[in-house]
């Protein structure tokens, strides 16, 4: 997928709106994580949903690709990005730009959810919530992200999220 340049910023949702569904995080196959390569192996794709804050997943640039599988069929009504653990200090690795795909059968894929300007929190493991408009349950996921805040010097083009955690319907 492609970034088309939009800039619109996102609308605030309640985490209460999101966490009303089922928290789908033990449905995700572990093993079937794999995405671009974290700045350390310590902070690889896999700990972007492995149920811990105390993990995160950072990457040397600000595009990341990132996709995974479920035990069995979902429907994704909302999702939680959980900034890193030194958010407060490196504001620029927070994500802004990104798609949120699914599919049936890990062939056709459809988009869940694009955010434009994402506005997370500049503070450490900061949450927030994001709704989608998809009834289709989904196995295969992928998610795209295209750019972070931005900064420079040391940081310039890192990205970093602590946690994504799923919400919806089995």
């Amino acid at each position: 997928p492609t970034y088309d340049g939009s800039t619109a910023a996102e609308p605030t949702v309640k985490l209460s709106a999101v966490k009303a569904y089922t928290d789908l995080s033990d449905l995700v196959i572990d093993k079937s994580l794999q995405g671009t390569a974290g700045f350390k192996s310590e902070e690889s794709a896999s700990r972007l949903l492995d149920g811990s804050t105390a993990t995160k997943f950072c990457t040397a640039n600000s595009a990341a690709v990132i996709s995974w599988t479920t035990k069995e069929a979902v429907s994704v009504k909302g999702y939680v990005v959980t900034t890193g653990n030194d958010t407060g200090t490196h504001t620029d690795r927070n994500p802004k730009t990104w798609i949120l795909k699914g599919s049936v059968d890990g062939k056709t894929w459809f988009v869940l959810d694009e955010v434009y300007d994402a506005d997370l929190p500049a503070s450490n493991l900061a949450q927030k919530a994001f709704l989608t408009d998809s009834d289709t349950a989904c196995r295969y996921f992928a998610l795209y992200i295209f750019a972070a805040e931005g900064g420079s010097g040391y940081n310039s083009g890192k990205m970093q999220i602590s946690e994504l955690t799923l919400y919806g319907t089995k």
